[in-house]
């Protein structure tokens, strides 16, 4: 047992004592009391040697301590100070001898306070010494002011310490100045920001990614009619008319980014409307994560309101230049036509979409005199009745009169030159004839030997001919506006008989004396009548004067006309050469005959009786018969027949004189027939037509109805047999119809190979009316599809009948023949051979119609298209690449799939630009995947339309889009249906091996659905088939469809062809096709065709 007692503290330096003197050189031996003494004496000074080793180690390791804190402190990039109970500064490091700008040794013993701003010194004082008194530890902000003036912001924390048994303050400075000045700068950003939300005249929004609203501006208060305070916190979608199309635009913020121009309409609390158009953008925090949207909307409801009105406005117009039977067009300041209406393409025989853009002046015989009036009109602003002629594709020429104006924009900057044709053809020969009959007329008279004029109604010389100026000695310009009665030697009594004209129409043999200015009179017999104009109203006076003191023989003989005199019993006594001319009778036959020698049977008994009855009770008679020449012709005269009386009265002779009329009624039967009647045909014209119509619609009778008749595949008869044999055919069909008609109905000719049948007198019970035009119409179709005989060459021919029923002047003239139009459109699409009746729906569907076309143009001029693309897998879902399918992005904002405008486009040739933009963007869109490593192997596939691909340029075209966009052919595709390769086949095979051999490959799309033949198959250039959908949509649950499919897949493979299989939407399918070999597909079950940020974006999740 130890006799020294240790601290507890010091028994493990005992033990390591012990175990020092146990290694000591001695004897294990029994120690006595003295030696164990001596030996805890010995163990208690190794122990104490080892604790002061212990000692000395941890004040060295203390002095360590001390001096990295020391360093720590003073070098510390924190502002470090302690400050005495009286405010003065004992320490400091060299931080902040820094941060005030002031050095250490005038630092040290200076009041704190002295470097606190005005501002805050008296408040942190209090601070200070409220801290000293309570020992809390100061945590504050605040401005201090550095030796050299200058100030910063820091964050002041203290802590209580003692230093020599004294109170003092460790206090820490951090200098925030800058984030001081960045939060100010981000305030006054914020501030300048919402004053600029608050100023917007438009509704600003923010909303949340859930949809709420989490902020607003005055604007979006006004325009909803509700607080901010309600508004914050709400749905956002709750606030339009159509809360779902605003959570769609919604969606494609966060899927897009962004939205421009989406249009929607917000409901203010009381019910008012006001149509918008939104952009929005999402805003995002640092990383880059999407907190809300950001939204504005513009007022558009005036301009909405205006660009409706315009639109009418445009369709309005648009109606009325299709209605047009003239042609109308417009033209750019170059000389190309921007448009034109469907009578232009009638005109010319050529098709809108090649009209379009090309020069006007092409169209034109004399394409030099064209541009002559072209230039006119931008010299002017207009030409009015400009003569021009155009010429058809097939050489027709018509002649029309030109009027055409410029047209300006806003600014009155000159655009280009709208322009109007008035076909004046049957017009221009009308007047050619005119002019010949009266070019005969007029040689007629200068012929004359008697004194010819022609008097107005004011009794003013209108014409003269040489025998006037003869007898007058005046020449013609003098005679011509002056008095005719003072000419004579009795002006009072020529008047007389002037007025006796107007009176009774005519005078003969009325006496009169001419005086010649030399003095010499000569008497004269004048013989006149009235003329008139063509609206049947007097015009003049036609006077002609016999020399009275001429032997009556000699008379005779010296007349132009043929002349004969009869005794009192009409029988002939004379005839001059001309009577022989016209009549063929010589004198020798003539003479000694009763005037009946003449007579045809033309007349009946009662018109001679009549005739003699006015000769014998006025003296004359005079007017158009049918006379017999001596070899039985018959022919038109103008018989002029007078009695000649003695003193007594009594009929001594009568002088008759005639005139061969044939040619000059031929001419005005011409001239009837031109200005009414076809020439090819001799059926009535429009013009006769519309006349005929106007008065069944005057006559108010019974009902009535207009067939509009237009014979098919017209045009194929030209292109194959030729124009000839295409007139043979109108010919006999206008016979035909003319046959098939009843007494008092009209068929009228418009021109081309359209007719006009008018059924008058029909039922006035509607039903009835409709039956019986049905039955007439039939009964036309019959006899028109009996073979026509045209030369060597038996052909069929078909046609397709618009019919409307009228019975009241309700309805225009134009507005029966367009329905009737309409109606034979109808007729033609559901089929041809066949009668269809108008009905109002048509009228609907054709502006729709026109309406759409309109905007299609519109589309490919604004490029609204974009194109939509369809990923394409194969069996591990590894994608191959994708179809382009196009879609139309209308302005109204909605999206229009193809399967509503494709068919129309085809129809219209506006396919072929839509087509050349799809190739050129799918093109450009393999160029942009070539250059990205995980693309770079896609394949696109890109439909092409039958149009598209019968053009003979359409591989030059392929071709120039693959080398602008410079592209690997290999990577694009080109799906053809089946149907393209039943016409031309030969041709086709010959583009598709052209571009084949350049790496374009093809499919065949919709296998299996329309003309399937393995003739062809094994001749086209495939590298794929594809199975139609309709096939796979059953495959699962009919053996029929899965048969099919197998066989086709089957044949792919043994023609060493690929096979894809389209609208794949169920894994039981997909698994199907896999099992009978079929290893890519394309369906909803692998991503529906979306825009290429959306393809691009499900492309990156797999």
């Amino acid at each position: 047992m130890s006799i020294i007692k240790y601290p507890k503290k010091l028994n493990p330096l005992l033990k390591e004592a012990e175990a020092s003197t146990n290694q000591l050189p001695f004897k294990s031996v029994v120690l006595s009391a003295k030696d164990e003494l001596l030996h805890e004496l010995q163990v208690h000074q190794i122990t104490l040697e080892m604790q002061n080793e212990e000692l000395q180690r941890t004040h060295a390791e203390l002095e360590n301590a001390k001096q990295r804190y020391a360093d720590l402190y003073e070098f510390s990039p924190v502002s470090y100070l302690t400050v005495s109970h009286e405010g003065v500064i004992t320490t400091a490091n060299l931080s902040s001898a820094e941060l005030l700008c002031e050095p250490r040794k005038k630092l040290l013993g200076r009041t704190f306070s002295h470097y606190i701003s005005c501002e805050d010194r008296d408040h942190l004082h209090l601070r200070i010494m409220l801290a000293f008194k309570t020992g809390e530890s100061l945590h504050c902000e605040l401005k201090m002011q550095s030796a050299d003036n200058s100030t910063s912001h820091v964050f002041l924390e203290s802590k209580s310490n003692e230093v020599d048994d004294k109170p003092s303050l460790l206090i820490t400075l951090t200098d925030v100045t800058e984030r001081k000045r960045a939060e100010e700068a981000t305030q006054t950003a914020s501030q300048y920001s919402r004053s600029l939300i608050e100023a917007s005249l438009d509704p600003l929004i923010t909303i949340s990614a859930e949809g709420k609203i989490t902020d607003v501006n005055t604007a979006t208060e006004k325009v909803t009619g509700a607080e901010r305070a309600s508004l914050i916190g709400s749905d956002f979608a709750d606030y339009f008319t159509d809360p779902e199309e605003a959570r769609n635009g919604y969606e494609q913020v966060f899927s897009q980014g962004y939205v421009t121009d989406y249009p929607l309409a917000i409901r203010h609390v009381s019910g008012k409307v006001t149509d918008v158009l939104y952009n929005a953008s999402v805003y995002k925090d640092l990383k880059g994560n999407v907190l809300g949207v950001f939204a504005s909307a513009r007022d558009v409801t005036e301009r909405k309101r205006a660009e409706e009105a315009t639109q009418t406005a445009s369709q309005y117009s648009r109606s009325l230049i299709e209605a047009s039977l003239d042609p109308l067009v417009t033209i750019s300041a170059e000389g190309k036509i921007t448009d034109v209406n469907t009578a232009t393409e009638k005109v010319t025989g050529t098709h809108r979409t090649s009209l379009i853009g090309s020069d006007f002046a092409n169209y034109f015989t004399d394409p030099e005199e064209a541009r002559n009036g072209y230039e006119q009109v931008f010299s002017e602003g207009y030409v009015t009745d400009y003569s021009l002629a155009i010429r058809h594709v097939s050489g027709k020429v018509t002649d029309v009169l030109y009027n055409a104006s410029v047209y300006k924009d806003l600014k009155g900057n000159v655009l280009g030159v709208f322009a109007s044709a008035r076909d004046v053809t049957e017009r221009k020969r009308a007047e050619e004839a005119t002019q010949t009959a009266s070019q005969y007329s007029r040689s007629l008279i200068e012929a004359s030997l008697d004194p010819l004029v022609t008097i107005s109604a004011e009794g003013k010389i209108t014409d003269v001919n040489i025998a006037t100026e003869k007898v007058t000695g005046a020449e013609r310009t003098s005679l011509i506006g002056s008095d005719f009665a003072n000419y004579f030697t009795d002006p009072e009594e020529a008047r007389n008989g002037y007025e006796q004209v107007f009176s009774q129409g005519y005078v003969t043999d009325y006496p009169l004396a001419i005086r010649h200015v030399s003095g010499k009179v000569t008497d004269v017999i004048y013989n006149a009548s009235v003329y008139y104009n063509a609206n049947g109203e007097v015009a003049g006076v036609f006077a002609a004067a016999r020399d009275a003191e001429q032997a009556l023989t000699a008379t005779i003989f010296e007349s132009q006309e043929g002349m004969f005199i009869t005794d009192a019993n009409a029988v002939i006594r004379r005839v001059n050469k001309a009577f022989t001319k016209i009549t063929s009778y010589t004198s020798e036959d003539a003479i000694g005959q009763n005037y009946e020698l003449l007579r045809s049977n033309f007349h009946d008994k009662a018109f001679y009786t009549k005739k003699w009855e006015i000769i014998n009770n006025t003296g004359m008679w005079a007017g158009e018969t049918m006379a017999k020449r001596k070899n039985g012709e018959i022919y038109p005269q103008h018989l002029s027949v007078t009695a000649v009386k003695d003193i007594k009265g009594i009929v001594t002779n009568y002088v008759a004189t005639l005139t061969d009329i044939t040619e000059s009624k031929a001419a005005s039967d011409e001239i009837k027939t031109l200005a009414f009647y076809d020439i090819l045909t001799h059926l009535p014209n429009r013009r006769l037509l519309m006349d005929r119509l106007k008065q069944a619609l005057a006559a108010r009778r019974r009902s009535g109805a207009v067939l509009f008749l237009d014979l098919d595949q017209f045009k194929s008869l030209n292109d194959t047999l030729g124009h000839d044999m295409g007139d043979v055919l109108l010919q006999q069909v206008a016979s035909r119809l003319s046959n098939c008609l009843r007494k008092g109905d009209t068929v009228a000719r418009l021109g081309g190979d359209e007719f006009v049948v008018l059924l008058e007198d029909l039922s006035e019970l509607s039903i009835e009316a409709e039956a019986q035009t049905k039955r007439i119409a039939e009964k036309l179709l019959n006899e028109l599809n009996l073979p026509y005989q045209l030369g060597t060459y038996e052909h069929r021919s078909t046609a397709s009948i618009g019919a409307t029923i009228f019975s009241d002047h309700e309805k225009g003239l134009d507005t029966i023949i367009k329905q009737a139009d309409i109606a034979m459109y109808q007729a033609k699409a559901e089929g041809r051979n066949t009668i269809r009746f108008y009905d109002p729906k048509m009228q609907e569907i054709i502006s729709n119609r026109v309406n759409m076309e309109r905007d299609l143009r519109q589309a490919i001029e604004q490029q609204q298209f974009q194109l939509n693309y369809q990923i394409q897998v194969d069996s591990s879902g590894h994608p191959l690449g994708a179809e382009a399918l196009i879609r139309w992005k209308h302005p109204e904002g909605n999206m229009i799939p193809p399967i509503q405008f494709i068919p129309l486009a085809e129809e219209t040739g506006l396919i072929l630009p839509i087509g050349q933009w799809v190739l050129e963007t799918a093109c450009a869109q393999l160029a942009v995947w070539q250059k990205n490593a995980y693309r770079k192997h896609f394949i696109l596939s890109v439909n092409v339309s039958a149009k598209q691909l019968h053009q003979a340029n359409f591989v030059t075209q392929l071709q120039e889009a693959i080398q602008h966009n410079g592209i690997d052919p290999t990577k694009l595709k080109l799906e053809l249906t089946e149907s393209m390769l039943v016409k031309d086949i030969d041709s086709i095979i010959n583009k598709m091996n052209t571009l084949s051999k350049i790496g374009v490959r093809f499919s065949l799309d919709d296998f299996g659905t329309g003309y399937s033949s393995l003739q062809y198959l094994k001749k086209l250039p495939l590298s794929q088939l594809k199975i139609d959908q309709s096939f796979v949509r059953d495959i699962v649950v009919d053996e029929s469809d899965l048969a099919i499919v197998s066989t086709i897949i089957a044949m792919a493979h043994s023609l060493n062809l690929e096979v894809i299989a389209e609208g794949v939407e169920t894994e039981e399918q997909k698994q199907l096709l896999i099992d009978n070999d079929c290893l890519h597909f394309q369906g909803y079950l692998f991503g529906r065709p979306v825009p290429i940020d959306a393809f691009e974006a499900l492309l990156s999740l797999r």
